[in-house]
């Protein structure tokens, strides 16, 4: 079985429309509230100086997350850039995939 960071990142490395295709599956039979819109905000981006072993803060970079809920399980969806609707996209699928029962589609 896939975690939930092994699917997250698989969602991250496709294409966009394969997470909005499998949003748009769900949406179809399962009715998607959602608790956080897509908002813009920015991350600090954390690296390690090799040399000292020390860490410090590279800069800050642009991201979009969104917070839905299908039944009664929340979904995360957070990705680089500014790109609300794969956020939602994201979010949706991973509610969607907490399940503990598989959801019939």
């Amino acid at each position: 079985m896939l975690t939930r960071r092994r699917r997250t990142q698989i969602l991250a490395d496709s294409r966009p429309a394969v997470a909005e295709d499998l949003a748009a599956l769900v949406e179809r039979h399962y009715p998607v509230v959602e608790v956080f819109p897509p908002r813009q905000g920015l991350v600090m981006c954390q690296v390690r100086e090799t040399a000292r072993n020390s860490r410090f803060y590279l800069g800050e970079a642009l991201m979009t997350e969104c917070r839905v809920r299908v039944g009664e399980v929340e979904g995360l969806g957070a990705v680089l850039g500014s790109n609300s609707t794969q956020a939602r996209a994201m979010a949706v699928v991973d509610a969607a995939l907490s399940h503990t029962e598989p959801l019939a589609c």
